[in-house]
């Protein structure tokens, strides 16, 4: 049954099942839509996703946090160490996985980092060569320190 307001489709919304999230009635589906595939996003979540920038965003958020629960000040170059070495493992990541078929499902990010490889891995190196300097030039040594033994935890 067809309640009254606009659909998802007609407020451009792209959502799925056809009708509005606010009407909490069911409606039927489109032709048009597929059941199988995900809700769109806007576009600049689709892009910052695929860049890998919510990853970064959710990593500083979280330094911050537990910074401000123990007390201690974090310098902005700790920050932006965090972030590149974040930033960079997620786009060598997903460049691999592009460049593999070994992955069953494969995303648009995936492809859109093998498509741009050229350009991201060159950017991820000098990214980390920033970081790096940052880190040995303006980390305080105990955050060095503490960040080489969780990342060597996390490989382990």
């Amino acid at each position: 049954m067809q309640r009254e307001g606009r659909g998802c489709k007609e407020a451009g919304r792209g959502l799925r099942g056809g009708g509005a999230w606010w009407s909490g009635g069911e409606t039927s589906m489109d032709e048009t839509e597929n059941p199988d595939e995900p809700p769109a996003v806007p576009r600049v979540v689709a892009v910052i996703n695929a860049l890998g920038m919510d990853a970064v965003a959710v990593a500083l958020v979280w330094m911050a946090v537990f910074a401000r629960a123990t007390g201690t000040k974090l310098i902005l170059a700790e920050y932006g160490v965090l972030g590149v070495a974040v930033w960079a493992v997620y786009v060598l990541d997903r460049v691999l996985d592009g460049g593999s078929g070994a992955l069953a499902v494969r995303r648009a990010r995936h492809d859109l980092a093998w498509r741009w490889r050229w350009w991201l891995v060159p950017a991820v190196l000098m990214g980390g060569d920033c970081a790096v300097w940052g880190a040995l030039r303006e980390v305080r040594l105990v955050v060095v320190e503490s960040g080489v033994r969780l990342a060597v935890a996390v490989a382990a």
